[in-house]
Parts: C-alpha cells; sequence; structure tokens
C-alpha cells in the first residue's frame, strides 16, 4: 500500500530491486497504489541531464475499442483466431495521425500481440504481467521507432495485414496537467466575467461548478498546437452581469457573437476589437449593440449577453473595486 509520505520514495520486489518510484494512491480505496516505472524514470534523468528539461513521455495517441464480444469481432471481418482492438480515433497531433485510421485493427506493437482487451504482456520481476498496450510506447525513448501491425479493410472489404513504423513522440494535452511555475495567470476580464485556460488544477478547485463535463475534456485531443479550452473561472458582481451565476450550468466557452474561440489570446483579440468598435444605435443594428457569449452544450441560444455601450465603465469600476490593473493579461495582447 502507498500511504501519505511514501510518495517519491522507492517502489521495491521481493528481490529488494526497485521497479518504480511511488506515486499516489486512492483514498477511497484499500491497497490500491500507483507507481512510475523505472524505465519512465530513466527516461526522465537522462533527458533532464542531456537537455536541461522534461517534455514527457511518447505517447500512443488514439482512443480504441476492446473487442471481446465474438460477435463484434465477426461482425468486422475478424478471423475467429485474431486478436486486437478497434481504432476509433486518433489524435490529429500524434505522430499515428493519418497513418492509422478509425476503423483500422491494432493487433500487434513491436511484435507483442494485442489482446482483445487491450493489453500486452511484459516482464516485471521475473514476472509476466498485463498492461495496457500504449505502455509500449510510453516506456520508450522519445522518436524511436516503433512497429505497428494492422488490419484494415480493402476495396474489397476484406481485412488485410499492415505493419506502420513511426518514431513515436510525445504531444501536448488539451488541458495542461500543471501550471507552469513563478508566473502570473493569463485573463480576460469582461464585464466582470473572468476567463481563463482549462487545466487540472483549474478543474480540482472548480469541479463542484464544472463536475462531469469537466472531466469529460481531459479525454479530448488537441485540434492542431494553438487549440485550448477557454472556461469560466470567476464572475466579479457588478450591475452589467446581474442574472448570471457561473456556478449553475455555464461551460466551456464555444463562441463570441458567432466567431469560434480557438484560445485565450484569441478570445483576448476578439474582445479587444469588440471593444473598439462603435455602438450602432439604428435598431435595425440591434445584434450589434450587444456581446453574446455561447457555451459548449446543445443549446444554439447564448449563454450570457452584455450591452456593448456598457462594457468599459463596468469594466474600469470591477478593477478599481478588486484592484485589477489590467482587464486583460498583458502577455496575451503580445500573442
Amino acid at each position: 500500500a502507498i500511504n501519505p509520505g511514501n510518495s517519491g520514495g522507492p517502489a521495491v520486489d521481493r528481490s529488494g530491486d526497485v521497479v518504480g518510484i511511488a506515486s499516489s494512491g486512492i483514498d477511497e480505496a484499500q491497497n490500491i497504489g500507483f507507481v512510475i516505472p523505472a524505465s519512465i524514470v530513466h527516461l526522465f534523468l537522462d533527458e533532464v541531464k542531456t537537455m536541461g528539461k522534461w517534455t514527457g513521455v511518447s505517447e500512443l495517441g488514439l482512443w480504441h475499442r476492446s473487442l471481446e464480444a465474438d460477435t463484434y469481432r465477426l461482425s468486422i471481418g475478424m478471423d475467429s483466431k485474431a486478436t486486437g482492438v478497434l481504432v476509433e480515433e486518433v489524435a490529429p497531433l500524434s505522430a499515428l495521425f493519418e497513418k492509422v485510421l478509425p476503423g483500422d485493427i491494432l493487433t500487434h506493437i513491436d511484435g507483442s500481440s494485442i489482446s482483445n482487451e487491450g493489453k500486452v504482456p511484459i516482464s516485471v520481476s521475473q514476472q509476466t504481467v498485463y498492461v495496457e498496450c500504449g505502455a509500449l510506447v510510453t516506456c520508450k525513448p522519445k522518436g524511436a521507432p516503433t512497429k505497428f501491425g494492422l488490419l484494415r479493410k480493402n476495396d474489397e472489404g476484406m481485412l488485410k495485414q499492415m505493419t506502420v513504423i513511426e518514431n513515436m513522440k510525445p504531444f501536448p494535452p488539451l488541458v495542461p496537467r500543471y501550471h507552469k511555475f513563478d508566473i502570473v495567470p493569463e485573463y480576460v476580464l469582461v464585464g466582470g466575467i473572468v476567463f481563463s485556460r482549462a487545466s487540472l488544477p483549474l478543474a480540482m478547485s472548480l469541479e463542484k461548478f464544472y463536475g462531469e463535463d469537466f472531466r469529460k475534456c481531459f479525454y479530448e485531443y488537441k485540434k492542431n498546437e494553438s487549440h485550448e479550452k477557454v472556461v469560466v473561472v470567476d464572475m466579479l458582481k457588478h450591475d452589467i452581469n446581474i442574472g448570471y451565476s457561473f456556478k449553475t450550468d455555464i461551460k466551456f466557452l464555444e463562441s463570441v457573437n458567432g466567431e469560434v474561440v480557438r484560445n485565450l489570446p484569441h478570445l483576448a483579440s476578439i474582445i479587444t476589437k469588440l471593444e473598439a468598435e462603435k455602438v450602432i444605435l439604428d435598431k435595425s443594428n440591434d445584434d450589434k449593440k450587444f456581446v453574446k457569449f455561447y457555451f459548449q452544450g446543445p443549446s444554439k441560444f447564448p449563454d450570457i449577453v452584455l450591452e456593448k455601450s456598457k462594457i468599459s465603465k463596468a469594466n474600469r469600476e470591477i478593477c478599481k473595486d478588486h484592484a485589477i490593473f489590467n482587464t486583460i493579461s498583458p502577455s496575451l495582447l503580445k500573442s
């Protein structure tokens, strides 16, 4: 068992050999702990020693479905002796993007057969244990070539064996696992609504407000290098935002006045542009008078609407009341 205070200490086998570093446990369960494997520790030490930093482990970068049901395997044309998993999605930034396709059946990694549960055998302390197939990628040095065995349907609809060899690499998560150290958090403030980028520490602090929907974003992939999730982290009370509360069902920011928000710097540029526009008083242009925020969800209607002509004055008053120097982090305006 891993108890409080054990984290960072060595995990040893019965022979006294170090097999990893104690990481964490589960408070709600007994004798369930997590260990960082020795292979990952060696990769970390080697990279920090040679490059002075750690960029993470290589990742498989795909979602797959287990194929334990005989009828499911039969329906997709698999031979009764074949095993593997069905590829459902490949991360756009993964080394396997457009090399491995949704609908492919992943059968081998570096010659090791993948079970219908998605497991592969590895040897630990002279014992064979079964782990998730992606572990064969994460335990290898960055850029190391990895051989994948696939079954893919040809033009006649028959499954044919294929081989893909790629140099695997890490890729940035859509939601960062941690914040950078010794930096000021970046934000955009509009009419008392404070926006920032989604991250794991933020999710831990706001889980009671975002719940399951926030956790789901940890299983999404970045569409491109600049793709981020933008969320409301606070709402500073003012007359301009009476009637709204981010503690209800507000989730991820999708768009502003119909323009899809790609990331936090993009939101900063949208708001800067809107604030610079002159307010149209003509009744035929009512939409120009408002700033409409649309959040991720099934509704096609805006979740928050602010009157554009009142935003600048409200921002000044809110900044004065809360000792805030800028409505937008200066670093975002330089992005």
